[in-house]
C-alpha cells in the first residue's frame, strides 16, 4: 500500500516502442520514430533496435530530433526493406513514480490498495468578457475578438512553388466549422528539401504583435508522412514568403487522414509588419503526400486547444472549441455539420477557460489490474485534490477486474480528443468527463460499478447505433447520481444505454441528441429476449430535444419518478409517476397511475409475463402456492432483487405490509429479505427497512414490515435472496396491506 505519482505534462517514461519506424529524412541520416508515442531519452543514450533489416539491428547511441523521434549517431542509411522493428533503452526509466520529482508521464507498475496521485491540470480562469450562450447553437458569441486571423484557407489565394508543389486544391471533406475553406498541397515527389512548397500574399499588412501563438489544423493522406517532422508555417515580412520573421516547425501527426488541432509559439510576440504566409519544408521526403491546412490564426489563450466552460468548480460541463473568428467560437470538435451544438439555458455571462495538458496518445495505465485509488487533480504543492486533470489526446487503460465490491476509485478527470474509449470495471467513480471527442463509444461502465458525477457531451462518431456511456450489470445496493450525455453527434447516435438491472440512478440528462436520449434494450434495440435494462429506478430525469426519440425501452420493469420528454417509444412494462410535463404518445404497457405493480400472487392480471431480477427472474406457477393464493411467483438465480409491489402510503400514516413466503432452499440458513430500500425511497424512508425470511422449510411463513412514510407517494417493495441453488427456489404468494 503506497502512493505512486503520475505528472501528465512534466512526468517522463522512456518505454519500449514498438512498433517504431525508421527512415531516411535527409542526407544519410537515419532517424528512428515512435509511431507517435514520446520516446523520453536523451541525447547520448543508447537503444537496442530489433526486429529491422539487418544493418539496422543492435546498440545505437542517439541524438534527440524532438519528442516523438531520434537520430542514430553513426549509422549511415542504406536500404531497408524492413524499416519497422522495436527500440528498448538501453538503461530504464529513473522516474518510478516514488515522488512528484520522479514522477511518470501515465506509465506506472502499482501493487492492491496503491493510491496514485495524478497532478492537476492548470485551474480556470475568467475570459474577462461576456459571451452568450445558445440553445441548441454551436455558436458562443463573444463581446469582443480575442484572436486575430492571418488565412482561412482559400485556395484561390495561395500559390504552389514550382516544382516543389505540383497542385493546391481546396477538399471540403475536411473543412471544420467556422473555419473558412482548407487547401491541400501536393508534393512533388521528385523534390528534395529543404525549400518552399506554397504562400500566400495577404491583402494587406497584420500587425500581430499582441499575439504570441499561432493556432492551425493540419493533416496528411500518408500515415508514413504522420511520423515526419519536417514542416514549418512562417509568418514573413515580404509579400512572397521568403523574408522569415516568425517560423514554427509543426511536430508529428498522432494521426493521419484527419485535421489535427495545433497551437504553436516561440514565446515571444509576434511581428508587426506580416504581409505574407508561407509553408516550407525543412527535410527530405520521398513521395507525394497531400497536406492539408486550414484556418491559421494569431492567439493567445484562447486557442483550437482550449475548452470553455460556464463556470469554474470541478465538474463544470466543459465545451470544446471547433473554431475562433471574429467575435464567434463554433464549439464540438467533430467533422459534422449537423453538430448538435450547446444544451442548455440561453444567457449572458462571462464563462471560464481551461487548458488541457497535450498528450501524444498516452494512456495512464499499469501493470497489474489491482485494486486501486487514481485520483486526478491533485495540487503538487498541498497533496489535496482540489481540481482537475484536463488531458487531450489520451486515455486511461482498463481499469478493475472481475470483483464483487468498489475497491476501485478514479475521480476527477476529464478527457478532449480522447485517443479510444474508457472502460471502467467494479469500481467508484466520481467526476469524469469526455468532450469533443471523435470515438465510438466515450464511457462504458461495466461490473459491479457506482458513480457520482460523470458526462459524456458534445462527441462525435461515424459508427452508427453507438452511444454516449453505457452501463453494463451495474450495483443494486449504490447510490448513482448526476449522469449527463447530451449533444451526441453522428448516425444514430444515442445518449446512454442502460443494461444495467436492479439499479437506482437520480438525476440523469438525455438531451439534443441525434438519435435517441435513453435506451433500454439487446445490442440491436429490439432483441426482447434478452434480460438487458430491467427493474431500475429513476428519479429526476430530463429527456428533450432528441432528433429520434427521447426514450426507447424494450424491457420491463423500469420505474421513473419525476421525468420530463415528449418523444417515446417504449414497448415493456414501465412505470411513469409523479410527471405532468410528459408529453407525446406511447405504444402500450405505460403505467401513468399512483398505485400498480403488485407481482404478488394477489395481484389482478398475473398473467403478463415473468419478473425479472439482475442476474435472475421469477416465474408465475400454481402447483406451489399458500392457501387459497392462485399461484405464486418462483424466484430463480442468485444475488437479485425482484420489485414486488408499489405502494402508495401516506405521510405520518403508519403502514404494515406482509407477504407469503417459503423458502425451498435446502441448506440456506436464512440469508433472504423482504426490503424497502432507501435508494428507490429517498424522502419516503430514512433507512432500508426489511424482515429477513427464515431459514429452508417447506411450509409457509408470513414476513412483515411495518413502518411511517416521512412523505406521501409510492415506496417499492422488493424480495431479494443472495443465494438461490440449482433447482431450489423460494416462493412469493400474496402481498397485503394495512
Amino acid at each position: 500500500m503506497a502512493i505512486k505519482y503520475i505528472d501528465m505534462e512534466l512526468g517522463r517514461n522512456k518505454p519500449v516502442l514498438n512498433p517504431a519506424y525508421a527512415f531516411n529524412p535527409t542526407g544519410t541520416v537515419t532517424r528512428i520514430y515512435g509511431n507517435g508515442v514520446e520516446h523520453g531519452l536523451t541525447t547520448g543514450e543508447q537503444v537496442v533496435l530489433t526486429n529491422f533489416t539487418a544493418w539496422l539491428n543492435g546498440t545505437w547511441t542517439i541524438t534527440v530530433f524532438d519528442e516523438f523521434s531520434f537520430d542514430l549517431d553513426t549509422a549511415v542509411w542504406a536500404a531497408a526493406s524492413d524499416n519497422y522493428g522495436i527500440s528498448t533503452p538501453v538503461t530504464a526509466n529513473a522516474n518510478d513514480g516514488s515522488t512528484w520529482a520522479l514522477a511518470t508521464k501515465g506509465e506506472l507498475n502499482v501493487s492492491a490498495d496503491d493510491t496514485v496521485y495524478v497532478a492537476k491540470s492548470p485551474d480556470p480562469v475568467s475570459l474577462g468578457q461576456n459571451v452568450t450562450f445558445t440553445n441548441l447553437s454551436n455558436a458562443l458569441e463573444l463581446t469582443t475578438p480575442v484572436t486575430l486571423d492571418i488565412d482561412q484557407a482559400n485556395v484561390n489565394n495561395w500559390t504552389a512553388v514550382s516544382p516543389n508543389s505540383v497542385a493546391l486544391l481546396s477538399t471540403a471533406a475536411y473543412k471544420k466549422l467556422g473555419s473558412g475553406g482548407i487547401i491541400q498541397i501536393t508534393k512533388n515527389a521528385a523534390f528534395t528539401a529543404p525549400g518552399k512548397m506554397a504562400y500566400r500574399t495577404l491583402p494587406s499588412a497584420l500587425d500581430l504583435s499582441g499575439f504570441t501563438k499561432i493556432s492551425f489544423y493540419f493533416g496528411a493522406n500518408s500515415n508514413t508522412f504522420a511520423y515526419f517532422t519536417g514542416l514549418k508555417i512562417c509568418l514573413c515580412s515580404d509579400t512572397i514568403g521568403d523574408t522569415i520573421v516568425d517560423e514554427f516547425v509543426i511536430p508529428a501527426l498522432q494521426n493521419y487522414n484527419t485535421q489535427t488541432p495545433f497551437v504553436l509559439t516561440n514565446g515571444v510576440a509576434l511581428g508587426s509588419n506580416i504581409n505574407s504566409v508561407a509553408i516550407y519544408m525543412l527535410n527530405t521526403y520521398t513521395g507525394a503526400p497531400q497536406l492539408r491546412f486550414n484556418h491559421i490564426f494569431a492567439c493567445n489563450d484562447v486557442t483550437l486547444h482550449t475548452l470553455i466552460s460556464k463556470t469554474n468548480t470541478v465538474f463544470s460541463e466543459q465545451l470544446a472549441i471547433q473554431s475562433i473568428t471574429g467575435t464567434q467560437i463554433i464549439i464540438d470538435e467533430g467533422i459534422y455539420a449537423s453538430n448538435r451544438g450547446y444544451y442548455g439555458t440561453t444567457e449572458t455571462l462571462t464563462p471560464y477557460i481551461i487548458q488541457p495538458i497535450r498528450c501524444t496518445n498516452q494512456s495512464i495505465s499499469f501493470t497489474a489490474n489491482t485494486p486501486i485509488s487514481l485520483l486526478g487533480g491533485i495540487n503538487k504543492t498541498t497533496g489535496e485534490q482540489d481540481g482537475e486533470t484536463w488531458l487531450r489526446n489520451a486515455t486511461i487503460g482498463s481499469i478493475g477486474t472481475v470483483r464483487t465490491d468498489l475497491t476501485h476509485i478514479v475521480s476527477n478527470f476529464g478527457f478532449v480528443s480522447a485517443s479510444s474509449s474508457f472502460l471502467f470495471n467494479y469500481g467508484k467513480f466520481k467526476n469524469f468527463q469526455v468532450t469533443g471527442s471523435y470515438i465510438q463509444l466515450m464511457i462504458l461502465l461495466n461490473g459491479f460499478h457506482s458513480f457520482e458525477n460523470i458526462r459524456a457531451n458534445n462527441n462525435t462518431t461515424s459508427v452508427s447505433n453507438s452511444y454516449g456511456i453505457r452501463t453494463r450489470a451495474g450495483n443494486p445496493f449504490a447510490v448513482n447520481k448526476n449522469m449527463f450525455a447530451n449533444s451526441m453527434t453522428g448516425t444514430n447516435i444515442s445518449g446512454i444505454r442502460f443494461d444495467s438491472c436492479d439499479c437506482y440512478y437520480e438525476g440523469v440528462q438525455c438531451c439534443n441528441n441525434s438519435a435517441f436520449g435513453l435506451v433500454f434494450s439487446a445490442p440491436n434495440f429490439y432483441d426482447t429476449s434478452a434480460n438487458y435494462g430491467q427493474n431500475n429506478y429513476f428519479l429526476n430525469v430530463e429527456l428533450l430535444e432528441n432528433n429520434t426519440s427521447d426514450l426507447v425501452i424494450f424491457c420491463a420493469g423500469n420505474t421513473f419518478n419525476n421525468i420530463v420528454m415528449t418523444k417515446t417509444a417504449i414497448r415493456a412494462k414501465t412505470f411513469i409517476r409523479n410527471s405532468p410535463l410528459v408529453t407525446g404518445s406511447y405504444d402500450y404497457n405505460v403505467n401513468f397511475a399512483n398505485i400498480d405493480g403488485v407481482r404478488g400472487a394477489n395481484r389482478a392480471g398475473v398473467s403478463y409475463g415473468a419478473g425479472v431480477m439482475n442476474m435472475g427472474y421469477a416465474t408465475w406457477q400454481t402447483a406451489i402456492k399458500q392457501g387459497n393464493d392462485p399461484g405464486a411467483w418462483e424466484c430463480h438465480n442468485s444475488a437479485s432483487f425482484l420489485k414486488l409491489a408499489e405502494i402508495a402510503v401516506t405521510q405520518d400514516i403508519q403502514i404494515t405490509i406482509r407477504a407469503w413466503v417459503s423458502n425451498r432452499i435446502s441448506g440456506d440458513t436464512g440469508t433472504g429479505k423482504l426490503i424497502i430500500r432507501k435508494r428507490n425511497n429517498p424522502e419516503i424512508i430514512a433507512e432500508d427497512l426489511y424482515t429477513n425470511i427464515q431459514a429452508y422449510t417447506l411450509t409457509w411463513q408470513e414476513v412483515s414490515i411495518t413502518f411511517t412514510p416521512l412523505e406521501t407517494g409510492i415506496v417499492v417493495l422488493e424480495f431479494f435472496m443472495e443465494y438461490i441453488g440449482v433447482s431450489q427456489y423460494v416462493y412469493i404468494g400474496s402481498i397485503t396491506m394495512s
